[in-house]
């Protein structure tokens, strides 16, 4: 007996993603229609970006064959998918002989640094040996500085 096991990824569609990220780049899907062939290297060139930090974080499912299918789910929160999205606009707009405006910078460098830091580790570094007292190292005992740290 064979058992066939599903497992709901969730998170939004890949195929929005890239609509998103056309429509970012000026192109939106109601007025130009994208071919399969631009659609297929969209998709590679979202699980290429989402390969690389603080990307590779996020929780992305990337696709098992191929460059995947549109209908596949992203497994990305809500919250990253504009990063996500913008980040993949500034890689899809030389394809399309497009440049991204200032503004479309500015809001992408923003985007940007707010999901890399949801992701950053905050390294922890305990205090050298005889820090004085009041530095930011907690006192134990009377002496003013603190040993073996």
């Amino acid at each position: 007996m064979t058992y066939v096991l599903t497992i709901n990824v969730g998170g939004r569609k890949k195929g929005d993603i890239v609509d998103m990220a056309y429509g970012f780049c000026g192109s939106e899907g109601y007025q130009f229609e994208k071919t399969p062939e631009e659609v297929a290297t969209a998709l590679r060139l979202l699980d290429t970006q989402m390969a690389e930090w603080p990307w590779n974080l996020m929780g992305y499912d990337p696709a098992t064959y191929g460059s995947g299918n549109p209908e596949d789910p992203s497994g990305l929160t809500d919250e990253d998918v504009s990063a996500v999205f913008m980040e993949l606009a500034v890689r899809i707009a030389p394809n399309m002989g497009a440049g991204m405006s200032a503004e479309g910078k500015r809001s992408v460098a923003k985007t940007y640094s707010s999901a890399s830091s949801r992701y950053a580790a905050i390294p922890r570094m305990p205090h050298r040996a005889n820090t004085v007292r009041g530095s930011g190292a907690p006192y134990y005992g009377r002496w003013p500085y603190i040993n073996g740290c």
